[in-house]
Formats: C-alpha cells, structure tokens, sequence
C-alpha cells in the first residue's frame, strides 16, 4: 500500500486591477511641418563612420529614410559630412539640438536641421560610385606601339627642350644614358 498524500487546498491568485487614472495627459502641439521628413546635416564625420553606421546610431532617435555620405569621387573615401533624411521633422530638430558638439572619436559633430525645403532635390540621389575602376583598368590596359611611340618622342622633345634651357644658363648635363636607357626600353617599337 502506497502512502497517500494529504490534499492540499487550492491555491487562490491574488489579481488586483489596475486602476486607470481619470488624469488627462497634457496634450503636445505638434504642427504640419513637424509631421513632414526633416533633414540633419551631419559635419566632421570621423574615419570609420560610414553610411551603416550613421544608420546603426541615428536611428535610436527615430526612422531614418535616407542618408548621403558625400564621398570623393577620385578615391572613394568620406569628404567628412553627411546628410540624414528622418521620418519626422520634430525627430531630425532633436537630433541636431541633441548630437550637435557632441565628442565623437576625437572629433566633435557639427549638426545642424535643415527644411526639407532647403535641400537640393537631388543630393539623395543614389549612383553607384565604384572608385578608381576606370583610372586603374585604363592604366593597366596593354598599350599599342603608336601610343608608345608616340610617348616615347614627346618624351625626347621635352628632354630636349630642357637641355636647350640647360645650355643656355651655362650649365652642362649629359643625359647620354638616360637617353640610352629610354631608346633600349622603347628599341622594339622603334625598329617597325
């Protein structure tokens, strides 16, 4: 025979309500224009703070639409500022009160709101911009002998320009070998 357990009383919850407060919330004037997509402009932006993490930061004030990390179209790297487009123009004027002077990896960020109204229409414009893709591939492309030629005789006019200049204020050079090393190097070419 198995000993029986003693039945134990049910066990009541105790659930109080919560009661709602007859007081009104104070109500916030928020105007059209506060409604609309504000713009911050985002100056002395460090190295290392690119369009994913302007995003990642910025938006824990609110939604961020769009940003425009002005870049150099020679190398592809930050020119230093930005522009951040949020979804309400009350959001983007806290941001700018909020982070402008603020220390940001040795660097204070200068924010500042700007009216959708005052941005050009097309500075979140989207191109994809690939640095140094034509520049590299032009100069690493295999040359034809009437450009190496050609190169080769501007080359031996502007040497021979500078040894006139040379000669005429009394000094002697003698680029006999530079000359010699150019003909060898370009001696193929030449020889068609």
């Amino acid at each position: 025979m198995a000993p029986t357990m003693p039945k134990q009383k049910g066990v009541q919850k105790k659930t109080q309500k919560s009661k709602v407060s007859s007081k009104k919330l104070p109500s916030i004037e928020v105007s059209d224009d506060d409604r609309l997509p504000g713009v911050v402009y985002i100056g002395h932006i460090p190295h290392g703070f690119y369009e994913r993490q302007i995003h990642e930061y910025f938006s824990q004030f609110g939604k961020v639409l769009q940003i425009k990390l002005s870049r150099s179209k020679k190398t592809g790297s930050s020119k230093g500022y930005a522009f951040v487009k949020f979804q309400y123009a009350a959001v983007a004027k806290t941001v700018a009160e909020t982070c402008h002077n603020y220390l940001f990896f040795n660097k204070l960020l200068k924010c500042e709101y700007r009216p959708l109204s005052d941005i050009h229409p097309d500075t979140f414009f989207r191109y994809h911009m690939t640095p140094n893709k034509k520049p590299k591939r032009l100069h690493n492309q295999a040359q034809n002998e009437e450009k190496i030629v050609s190169s080769f005789t501007e080359m031996i006019g502007k040497q021979n320009k500078k040894m006139e200049k040379l000669q005429k204020l009394g000094i002697d050079v003698n680029l006999a070998d530079v000359a010699l090393f150019s003909i060898g190097h370009f001696q193929p070419y030449l020889m068609m």
